[in-house]
């Protein structure tokens, strides 16, 4: 292929620079440090965006946040509203991060933005439904270290207002006791209340509970079977549109 005349000049400007000592020429073991420590970095903030979402994870399924958009539009809403959107950001920092650092490695050189996006995307999305779904957290949140214990007690369940998890302890006609982390709690069952199609709570059942308190007791506004770490009523209900969480 014969060269044009735009790329003969640009080659005739590289070697007047070389002659005149303006370039110099890169070892091919610094190269070979750069690589390793953007590598290195890579997977330090790769790791941190996958902890955070998998926490974020964590603390939408352990609260029951997970499930509430079967209620309907005020579960979306309570949904919205309980989201841990300082960990979201976090996250998307993270994210960020892992694609600019993408771009600094040779496999992604030449390839487009979009591809170094969807590689980060991926890799953190699957790692953090996958680390969610384990008792990773769980063994975390147990073991009280100095750093994790204040980051678990700050995003504790206890701050999600409205939003009760808890075990059926007893029934009546129209309530039943629900035992929870916090103690126990008379959730009053009325004609509008949303209760499971599938099937009947019963004594024993844990369930998600959402509803307005008041000095009697809480008047649910719906019910729905609780997630427990892979609670086996959870995954026979779950609606059908978080089949991926099963």
């Amino acid at each position: 292929m014969n060269d044009t005349p735009d790329s003969s000049r640009g080659i005739a400007r590289v070697l007047e620079r070389i002659e005149r000592g303006e370039v110099h020429m890169r070892s091919r073991f610094r190269f070979l440090v750069r690589t390793v420590l953007i590598g290195t970095l890579f997977v330090v903030v790769l790791l941190c965006a996958v902890f955070f979402a998998s926490f974020a994870l964590f603390i939408l399924r352990m609260s029951g946040a997970i499930i509430l958009p079967a209620f309907g539009f005020r579960g979306f809403r309570l949904l919205v509203t309980l989201t841990p959107w300082l960990l979201v950001l976090v996250v998307v920092v993270f994210g960020v991060a892992t694609v600019v650092l993408t771009r600094r490695m040779p496999a992604a050189y030449r390839r487009p933005a979009a591809y170094s996006v969807g590689i980060a995307i991926i890799l953190i999305s699957a790692f953090a439904i996958t680390i969610a779904r384990t008792p990773f957290h769980p063994f975390l949140r147990a073991r009280s270290l100095p750093f994790l214990a204040a980051l678990y007690q700050h995003h504790g369940m206890d701050r999600l207002r409205g939003v009760h998890v808890g075990t059926i302890s007893s029934m009546a006609n129209a309530s039943f006791v629900l035992h929870t982390d916090a103690g126990e709690i008379t959730i009053h069952i009325t004609n509008a209340t949303r209760l499971p199609r599938e099937h009947t709570i019963a004594v024993g059942d844990r369930v998600v509970v959402i509803g307005e308190s008041t000095a009697d007791g809480l008047f649910a506004y719906g019910v729905r079977f609780g997630d427990d770490l892979g609670h086996e009523q959870f995954r026979r209900h779950a609606p059908a549109f978080m089949s991926w969480w099963r």
